[in-house]
């Protein structure tokens, strides 16, 4: 067999109420026969190419031809001369200024992420739990991805065409572990100096434990991946900013003959054996499926304008290898159920929705359109000032090209030319006439300054437009690869105040609708999913081999929130950190140590302290604190002990009991010379009798 068996219904055709059946179980979702899966995909597949490619393939075409500034050819008139024609790169230019900076200020803390548990969760569970997420976040997968690269795709997405959408889920990978050691110990000689380690000829070879491929570990790990929005079909009725409220979602992916192969061990699908598979890659070879415009509306194939620079369609051949050929394989998700259909043909997989009726997609837009899920970027935005950017200056350069290159005007009837002259640097021209009258050069069109403002006007409305002012990227890239975004003075005060209003609406709609559901989803999946000597591997590996924390608290412990450290959420973090003075001075006075051990029976754990502030200055807390050793306290009893600190003690003693009584002796002194003063002065004048004249003066 070269090819699946077609369809033996009409894709077009309903879905009858035979092929739908409901479980015992009230609360599982109905149950459909595989021919009717399958309608549904194909037909849903038909209905939403249709749908954006009306829609919405033109815009994202318009907004890609804008971002790579294609150029036409342009000529003057009746002539073959070509005219000015340079490109403006408007578009490119503030969507390659404002993703940076949003990345930097979105990566500015390691991790970008605080949570906050509920009262009574320890310290070590919330730390813990943070160790494991920013790992997840910050290590790569089997194919190099990182949260922080998907993310930088997703953004370079959103601000070019206008909405961002990943995917979430779980992976499991096998990883090779190799643990060197030596082939031989070290030999101990014994020497006038003492005893010395000698290395031997096996001592200085290593071999790797297990073999020398090493030992096969099971890796699993949630990931977030951003996904090319030609290839995401939605819900033609989606008409909210977020992929979560879509009825359902589907996903056309082009599986190599590895890639479907590798499927088989995965659970809940149903691949064709081996020898089948295979013949499908072999003539007559079943072709993949193409999509609607949705797809090929950006994808280098357009006309007119030249073409766009893009990589070939994922449908193409584009090796002469039959197994890196392609078959379409569509994903549709809904909330009940998970159908994968292989060429429109083939039900591959059909399971329960995996993670409890949740979406598996997540998405946010630059600028929200109403009643509608996607959204705009600044193709859209910023893309008629590109063209009168274009327009004016091609104008300009046009009236510039008649100064360089001047006309002349040469006098009727006297100097008849039998042929053009032509014009060169030193060169010289007879005339029987007066010069100033026989040859004049014409006079030259002026640039209007009109031109020139409207070049500024379109600049500083397009960069307004998109928050790429001058004053909030700053113009240069602080050190550490760092912008103060959203968080110096500068920044937060003057053009925050306008600028980061539109900045912050993507940034918060990302943060609210993709960043913290991805964090709770990777928690939640991660005290599910993960085993424990990988979870307790990555605390080891993120915290020290000296953390300890509780497995059934971590797995049983539920977040109060998760909160991005990105734009104004980072005042959660400085705001903590503007209270480290208080609390320094507030844990180091004698007078508050006394009372809350004298009154209040109650002690300061100075480890968690110095361990909170660490955390709140970011560092690595490599703890300093220790035990005293038995050794430690044999000298110290050692030395309380010795005559030479009694003599030293008693000797302290005695100085400040003569301190004590000098001060004593002092203080009487002053006490009977104000007694006398009071007797002598004071009193007689208070007993002497009144007399007429008044007190004396």
């Amino acid at each position: 067999m070269a090819q699946l068996k077609e369809l033996p219904a009409n894709v077009s055709a309903p879905v009858a109420r035979a092929d739908v059946s409901l479980p015992a179980d009230d609360s599982a979702p109905p149950v459909y026969d595989k021919q009717a899966e399958l309608d549904i995909v194909v037909q849903d597949v038909l209905r939403c190419d249709a749908w954006t490619g009306t829609a919405w393939a033109q815009v994202w075409r318009e907004a890609d031809i804008l971002y790579q500034a294609l150029r036409y050819t342009a000529a003057f008139e009746g002539s073959q001369v070509q005219a000015p024609n340079i490109s403006r790169f408007t578009v490119a230019r503030l969507v390659n200024s404002v993703v940076p900076q949003i990345m930097k200020a979105l990566f500015y803390q390691d991790p970008p992420f605080l949570l906050n548990g509920y009262a009574g969760t320890k310290t070590e569970t919330l730390k813990a739990k943070t160790a494991v997420l920013a790992y997840v976040l910050r290590e790569p997968d089997s194919e190099g991805r990182t949260f922080h690269s998907e993310t930088q795709k997703g953004w370079e997405s959103c601000a070019i065409f206008g909405t961002q959408v990943y995917i979430r889920g779980w992976t499991e990978d096998v990883r090779v572990v190799k643990k060197y050691k030596r082939k031989g110990k070290p030999v101990t000689q014994e020497t006038p100096l003492g005893q010395l380690k000698v290395q031997t000829a096996e001592s200085v070879e290593w071999e790797v434990e297990g073999g020398p491929d090493g030992v096969e570990k099971r890796w699993s790990r949630p990931f977030l991946r951003q996904i090319d929005h030609r290839y995401v079909l939605m819900d033609p009725g989606w008409n909210e900013p977020d992929a979560r409220a879509s009825k359902y979602r589907m996903v056309r992916k082009y599986l190599t003959f590895d890639e479907l192969d590798e499927l088989r061990n995965e659970p809940g699908y149903d691949i064709p054996p081996r020898e089948e598979l295979l013949d499908l890659f072999f003539p007559p070879v079943e072709r993949p499926m193409q999509p609607g415009t949705a797809e090929t509306s950006t994808s280098g194939l357009t006309t007119g304008w030249g073409g766009t620079m893009h990589a070939m369609p994922r449908y193409e051949e584009t090796s002469a290898d039959p197994l890196r050929r392609t078959l379409e394989v569509v994903e549709r998700e809904d909330r009940g159920k998970l159908i994968v259909v292989l060429q429109r043909k083939l039900v591959i997989k059909s399971v329960a929705n995996e993670w409890g009726g949740q979406s598996s997609m997540l998405s946010s837009n630059w600028w929200n359109v109403p009643d509608s899920g996607w959204g705009l970027g600044a193709g859209r935005i910023v893309g008629q000032d590109q063209r009168v950017d274009t327009g004016v200056t091609n104008a300009l350069l046009k009236i510039l090209s008649f100064s360089v290159n001047p006309d002349y005007i040469r006098g009727e009837g006297v100097d008849v030319l039998t042929q053009n002259v032509r014009q060169r640097i030193g060169g010289v021209i007879a005339s029987a006439k007066d010069p100033k009258n026989a040859f004049v050069l014409k006079e030259q069109p002026k640039v209007p300054a009109e031109a020139i403002w409207a070049l500024q006007a379109s600049k500083g409305e397009s960069e307004s437009a998109m928050g790429a002012d001058q004053e909030m990227v700053q113009g240069t890239t602080p050190s550490q690869g760092r912008s103060s975004l959203g968080r110096t003075a500068t920044g937060a005060s003057g053009k925050f105040r306008a600028a980061a209003t539109r900045l912050e609406g993507p940034l918060e709609q990302y943060i609210e609708k993709v960043m913290v559901p991805y964090l709770q989803f990777a928690d939640e999946a991660i005290n599910d999913r993960m085993p424990s000597d990988q979870l307790h591997d990555i605390v080891r590996r993120e915290l020290g081999p000296d953390f300890r924390f509780d497995e059934e608290e971590y797995r049983n412990t539920e977040q109060k929130s998760y909160e991005a450290l990105a734009g104004a959420h980072l005042a959660a973090q400085s705001a903590m950190a503007q209270i480290l003075p208080l609390l320094i001075e507030l844990v180091s006075n004698p007078a508050v140590l006394t009372q809350r051990s004298e009154v209040n029976g109650e002690y300061m754990d100075f480890d968690r302290i110095v361990r909170a502030i660490m955390d709140m200055a970011g560092w690595r807390y490599e703890p300093f604190i220790k035990k005293l050793t038995a050794e430690m306290k044999d000298r110290m009893a050692q030395q309380a002990g010795s005559p030479a600190l009694k003599v030293q003690g008693q000797m302290q003693l005695n100085a400040q009991k003569g301190q004590i009584a000098a001060n004593q002796n002092d203080q009487k002194a002053q006490n009977r010379i104000a007694e006398k003063l009071l007797v002598n002065n004071v009193l007689p004048e208070a007993e002497a009798p009144a007399t007429d004249e008044g007190p004396v003066m």
